[in-house]
């Protein structure tokens, strides 16, 4: 969510076409962009209204269906979404046919541009890649199970969260795996730098069968809320954070405790983003597709 009228969420293809929603302030409006069969998009990450991010399942690009298998990246310049590949600027790596998806990406701004300058993307079997900038290339991983999340904090620092409770992170120059208090698989990560030292003194980690991994600016604890799975998580300051899940599950923080919220609905709800220029949330959306 950029701004209350300036809104994106993703989803599964149609008919071939990839499927993006813009909130203008009034409504969703449908934006496609033609892809292949089985080419989902999983996730979105929006620097500004000049440029965004999508990443999803791997395709072939030969008719769709054949050739190697590909990563899916997409960018948005401000007045369309575009198809990346290794030949593309920017560029991104050859799959090399490893069949792997990407599950989340997350890209900054850190020179007040409009445009990203630090940024990652994460996906099935531990894969990272990169972005400075430029291209996107392929990072060195620590682990070998499916990364499901990640959050971008500063050039010193990002996180990412996936199956068997694994928690990575990012010191600038390489990852590494950190001790974590769970087995369970986390979904989702989202971190708050609250003092502008471009490390994140606070954190929320969301996963299956209601697992909520809370980090204190050193350290990591798990705590959960029933037995729901829990998808998506968004954090506006360290007493106002949304979490959203399976059948409808909501959870609002204030500071001290997680309470129950009431969407009105039962569908899956896959994540939330939420905005503030206040204290309070101005604006936000959850997404919806399942």
């Amino acid at each position: 969510m950029l701004s209350n009228a300036d809104g994106w969420a993703v989803g599964d293809e149609a008919q071939n076409n990839l499927i993006f929603l813009h909130w203008n302030g009034a409504n969703w409006q449908l934006v496609t962009v033609a892809g292949c069969d089985n080419q989902n998009l999983l996730d979105i990450s929006m620097v500004s209204s000049q440029q965004g991010w999508a990443v999803g399942t791997r395709y072939r690009p030969t008719n769709c269906n054949g050739g190697q298998n590909r990563y899916t990246i997409l960018r948005w310049n401000g007045s369309s979404w575009s198809v990346l590949t290794p030949t593309s600027s920017p560029s991104i790596p050859a799959d090399n046919n490893n069949n792997q998806n990407l599950n989340a990406i997350h890209v900054i701004d850190t020179t007040g541009s409009g445009l990203g300058s630090i940024g990652f993307a994460v996906g099935d079997n531990g894969r990272i890649l990169q972005y400075s900038g430029a291209n996107w290339t392929q990072a060195a991983s620590p682990v070998t199970q499916n990364l499901n999340g990640v959050y971008t904090v500063s050039t010193n620092q990002a996180w990412a969260v996936g199956d068997n409770g694994v928690i990575l992170h990012w010191d600038g120059s390489s990852w590494t795996s950190i001790s974590s208090p769970t087995s369970t698989t986390l979904n989702n990560i989202s971190m708050l730098d609250s003092d502008g030292d471009s490390l994140a003194d606070f954190g929320v980690a969301v996963g299956n069968n209601g697992i909520i991994v809370t980090y204190n600016g050193s350290t990591w604890t798990s705590s959960d809320v029933g037995s729901t799975h829990l998808f998506g998580i968004s954090i506006v300051n360290a007493q106002d954070a949304w979490i959203v899940g399976a059948s409808g599950t909501a959870y609002h923080w204030n500071g001290s405790a997680w309470s129950n919220i009431s969407l009105g609905a039962n569908q899956q709800f896959n994540d939330i983003s939420l905005i503030s220029v206040k204290k309070n949330p101005t604006s936000g959306w959850r997404q919806v597709f399942h």
